[in-house]
């Protein structure tokens, strides 16, 4: 966790305390994550796919993605991937993306309603910060927790468990929202209630087999099901 982050504070007690994933949930970072997976691909004699194709590696860690992409086990091929990715993305990537509609809105009214926030990401948490400070997130959220950069603690049902312990919170009184199957199967894993949201970039089908406990196809309605406003009618995609 980021050591510049402000300190605990009691929460609502009738509201749980709301862990956000942090890309293609708070923001969508597909040109910066897409361009940088584009450059590791290419550094490595790669030709890569064209940037759409990429839109389903928002989300899953960074070495599961390279491995799958360049067809390799190899830890040292995929190493050095990661190094050409983490280049690029800490000199243009990191500033390539944008807060979702409707999310500052969402996490102003969370915190006037006394909400308890996390960040909880797969984005190492040097980086995972450093976007949540330029888009002004930490000014709603008590902490970022992201995995080091060394790659450890990059499974998301520890990394919620370790964010859970360190703030010494009852895990049946917290949400997780996120936008993957990982984000469901974390909070899962951890007794967390989880919220997947539609506006993200899970694959076709992958919202209804994660199995959340609640799907929120707007940031309007993560607040109706947390009982602040009245719930919203679902979108139509008919």
């Amino acid at each position: 966790m980021s050591g510049d982050q402000k300190p605990a504070r009691a929460g609502h007690p009738r509201l749980p305390v709301v862990f956000f994933d942090l890309d293609g949930t708070l923001i969508d970072p597909f040109e910066g994550i897409t361009g940088c997976y584009r450059h590791a691909l290419e550094a490595l004699g790669r030709t890569p796919p064209p940037a759409v194709d990429l839109a389903p590696c928002i989300g899953p860690p960074l070495r599961n993605n390279l491995e799958r992409l360049l067809g390799t086990t190899s830890r040292a091929t995929i190493d050095e991937g990661i190094r050409a990715f983490r280049a690029r993305y800490a000199e243009w990537g990191w500033s390539r993306n944008v807060v979702y509609p409707g999310v500052p809105a969402m996490l102003s009214t969370l915190r006037d309603a006394g909400a308890r926030m996390f960040i909880a990401t797969a984005k190492p948490e040097p980086f995972a910060t450093q976007v949540a400070t330029h888009h002004g997130l930490l000014d709603w959220v008590e902490a970022v927790y992201g995995p080091p950069l060394d790659g450890s603690q990059d499974d998301k049902a520890r990394l919620l468990a370790r964010a859970l312990g360190e703030r010494g919170v009852d895990p049946a009184h917290a949400v997780l929202v996120g936008d993957r199957r990982h984000d469901v199967q974390a909070a899962r894993a951890n007794g967390v209630l989880a919220i997947q949201v539609t506006w993200g970039y899970a694959v076709p089908g992958e919202v209804a087999k994660a199995g959340a406990t609640w799907v929120c196809d707007r940031p309007e309605e993560i607040l109706a099901r947390l009982g602040l406003a009245e719930t919203p009618a679902r979108r139509d995609d008919g």
